[in-house]
């Protein structure tokens, strides 16, 4: 078997791997610059009242969901918020079925446009979500408490004796 399945089972696949790391992630780059160049604003001007709508909506309410989910499973609060706060974005993936859908005329450009401003919107507010996670999380703490569950999984941060082999 040549190829991909010849090269995985072989003793320097991780040397080669990590070697390609670098063409990857120039792939990556030009991939989603390709992408980027082919994004329209043409309606975004008159459309940020809806994207500020729908982005105020990905930033609260996706972290509020998962709030929600975690605490029926009975994690703390605030595991909750800090798991949420990563997923209070849509995705660049969502701009490259934006871009699939135009081109099979499935959406208008004035819908790619209003998803092109919500991504940008929510990827840079979630950084700032997340880079003060702690700080936020410290002044919402009385409000959320209300999705506080008894018997919650609490971590055992006193650190035991337990010897593991693998962490």
């Amino acid at each position: 078997m040549l190829g991909g399945g010849w090269v995985g089972r072989r003793p320097f696949r991780e040397a080669l791997g990590d070697g390609l790391v670098g063409l990857r992630d120039l792939r990556l780059l030009f991939f989603f610059l390709g992408v980027g160049a082919r994004l329209e604003f043409t309606d975004a001007a008159r459309q940020i009242t809806e994207a500020l709508v729908f982005s105020a909506f990905v930033l609260i309410g996706n972290p509020l969901i998962v709030i929600v989910i975690m605490a029926a499973m009975r994690y703390p609060v605030r595991v909750g918020f800090l798991a949420g706060l990563t997923v209070a974005q849509i995705s660049e993936f969502s701009l490259i079925l934006a871009a699939l859908g135009l081109s099979l005329g499935h959406i208008t450009s004035a819908t790619v446009s209003l998803i092109t401003v919500v991504g940008l919107i929510t990827i840079g507010g979630s950084t700032y979500l997340i880079m003060y996670s702690h700080p936020i999380y410290e002044r919402l703490k009385r409000w959320l408490s209300v999705f506080e569950r008894t018997g919650s999984h609490e971590p055992d941060m006193a650190g035991g004796d337990d010897d593991f082999d693998v962490i």
